[in-house]
């Protein structure tokens, strides 16, 4: 426990918060119990509210300037915020602004505005138990669904029986990023204004529009990959779309198609998966390489956009950065932020900060770690498709 000096002013009344109450069917309970409003004129003089014995599960919201919130706990902030920060061995000094990026990229500087702070119950194993629901909402569920050339986002499943790509023309695949959906995605090629660019590819594909539903959280890449491929014909010819973490599924479809006459996947890309913790992707990877090399599916074209393809730092270690990030953006389509997605994303965020969850017990999460034998092998040296 420590004490926190905020500079600023304590509310006269903590306002209701989106977020209270009994959610995610009891397996968390949230209450907002305290919040401050920022002030630079007090920041400079030294003015300012002490919140005395903070716990360091204390669960918190800091919202930015433009609206932006992120999610933490009083020990991750800690950790986060700058030696200067410290004011003795009992109080920390929250400051007025707070560094974001590395090194590598350039550091920026965004300005507080608001803090605060929950009280949060969980239920054992909550995070993980919440992630599995969040999954549960996808709708249409995990499948290969055809787009219908519709005024909104209709995916019809296949009819029993029915070939998935019955002309000759190429297929449109989408593949959507972590968290989401189809939809969530790529929904905004539905909407009046982009009718027309979605009868123009409707009409070069031949109504080949297609989309892969799949789970994020539960499942890696490389299972999504295997799930993907079972359910594609021989030699289809595929032209990739695919948004953030869609990425990583796509690059492993391209691997069937190795220059020089390579494997897919050869004994060394199946050692850096040789442990008794990796043993579902490694039978995964192993039938994946067999099924590409037998059904030779085709990637002609690949749009990739904002791919984890060499991991990503906001999963290595921080999802409370990754995940926060994720429900600032499902909260700026209203659609999504009325669904019951953005509730699940919003509780499953709270319980992952509250228990620090680490991301090895996600594996669609821990595959986009920059350290993940996944990226290892997508990376690998000398390989080319």
């Amino acid at each position: 426990m420590q004490n926190l000096r905020i500079p600023g002013q304590r509310e006269s009344r903590v306002a209701p918060h989106e977020l209270e109450g009994k959610r995610a069917g009891g397996l968390l309970t949230v209450k907002a119990v305290d919040a401050f409003r920022l002030d630079l004129t007090r920041a400079a003089v030294g003015e300012g509210v002490t919140l005395k014995g903070l716990a360091d599960d204390a669960l918190m919201e800091l919202e930015l300037e433009g609206g932006l919130r992120l999610w933490t706990t009083a020990a991750q902030l800690r950790e986060d915020l700058p030696p200067q920060a410290e004011r003795g061995e009992e109080e920390l000094l929250l400051p007025t602004e707070l560094p974001f990026g590395t090194p590598s990229r350039g550091f920026g500087r965004w300005a507080l505005k608001a803090l605060r702070i929950f009280h949060v119950e969980l239920a054992e194993e909550a995070a993980v138990a919440i992630a599995a629901k969040l999954e549960d909402q996808l709708q249409p569920g995990p499948g290969l669904y055809r787009c219908a050339y519709a005024d909104r986002c209709e995916l019809r499943p296949l009819a029993s029986g029915e070939a998935p790509f019955a002309n000759d023309a190429p297929v449109l695949l989408f593949l959507h990023g972590t968290a989401s959906s189809t939809e969530g995605s790529f929904g905004g090629l539905w909407e009046r204004p982009q009718l027309p660019v979605l009868k123009a590819l409707n009409d070069y594909y031949r109504g080949n529009l297609f989309a892969y539903q799949h789970r994020t959280l539960s499942q890696s890449p490389v299972e999504n990959a295997l799930e993907l491929v079972r359910l594609l014909p021989k030699g289809a010819r595929l032209h990739l779309v695919s948004h953030s973490r869609g990425g990583m599924i796509g690059e492993l479809l391209c691997r069937g198609a190795l220059a020089e006459g390579r494997l897919p996947f050869d004994d060394e890309d199946l050692a850096r998966f040789d442990h008794p913790d990796r043993a579902r992707d490694l039978a995964a990877l192993r039938e994946l390489g067999e099924l590409l090399k037998s059904k030779g599916p085709r990637v002609e074209r690949f749009v990739r956009v904002a791919c984890p393809a060499r991991g990503t730092t906001l999963a290595s270690k921080r999802l409370d950065r990754y995940l926060s990030i994720i429900l600032n953006a499902l909260g700026l389509v209203p659609a999504l932020k009325a669904s019951a997605v953005y509730d699940l994303t919003s509780d499953f965020l709270l319980a992952m900060v509250k228990t620090r969850t680490q991301p090895e017990e996600l594996p669609g999460l821990e595959a986009m770690m920059p350290e993940s034998p996944l990226v290892a092998v997508l990376n690998r040296p000398g390989v080319k498709s």
